[in-house]
């Protein structure tokens, strides 16, 4: 399965990192990455991007959806 946030951003913030937690006990980092579940069931799936500077840019900003995974 493949996820992906092209246009996610902070405003005026450099050095972004995206780290995806699968709530399956795997995690990833990047715009776009694969993931196979190992079983089927409901996911929350969450993106947190995380950045720093310059200046007013906040530090992070999470964003969760369900996956529905079946058999």
């Amino acid at each position: 399965m493949s996820f992906a946030a092209p246009e996610a951003q902070l405003p005026d913030c450099e050095n972004l990192v995206m780290l995806w937690d699968f709530r399956d006990g795997l995690v990833a980092q990047g715009r776009q990455v694969q993931h196979s579940f190992r079983k089927p069931g409901r996911y929350q799936v969450r993106l947190s991007i995380r950045a720093n500077g310059p200046g007013s840019c906040p530090d992070s900003h999470c964003v969760t959806r369900e996956v529905v995974v079946e058999p």
